[in-house]
């Protein structure tokens, strides 16, 4: 990080130092993120042995060409509004593939099913949620 102090400061080498430290070091290492591109950040990272991945952001996801190449996002229909990227199990096993059988369920689309299936709701005290707006 062109800290040449940090590296010399033996306090660091342990974790209780580098804690008691934490502020100072967030600060510092936040401002040498801060000039530099995520893909710069990781390739230089790495290549020093440093185990690190970005945040990735959804747009991230979708771009990254190992998880395309792995069919990680495949598009499914959705009624309402047609093919989405959806996310694939993450794991693969040949005796018991896993599969999307269905879309994900439109936002509020099992509201009533959880209500009264697992809080045991009533219809006067669904209706009187449903009346506040809370569902929409």
């Amino acid at each position: 990080l062109g800290r040449s102090d940090w590296a010399i400061d033996a306090t660091l080498v342990t974790l209780p130092g580098r804690l008691a430290a934490h502020d100072a070091l967030d600060v510092g290492i936040a401002d040498w993120t801060s000039r530099r591109d995520v893909v710069d950040i990781e390739t230089l990272l790495v290549a020093v042995g440093v185990p690190v991945h970005r945040v990735a952001s959804s747009a991230d996801c979708l771009g990254d060409p190992q998880l395309a190449a792995r069919g990680h996002f495949p598009l499914v229909e959705q009624p309402q509004i047609g093919p989405v990227p959806l996310e694939a199990p993450r794991f693969r096993l040949l005796a018991t593939p896993a599969a999307l059988l269905q879309p994900y369920p439109n936002f509020g689309q099992h509201n009533d099913f959880v209500l009264r299936t697992f809080l045991g709701w009533d219809d006067k005290r669904v209706a009187a949620l449903a009346a506040t707006g809370a569902l929409e």
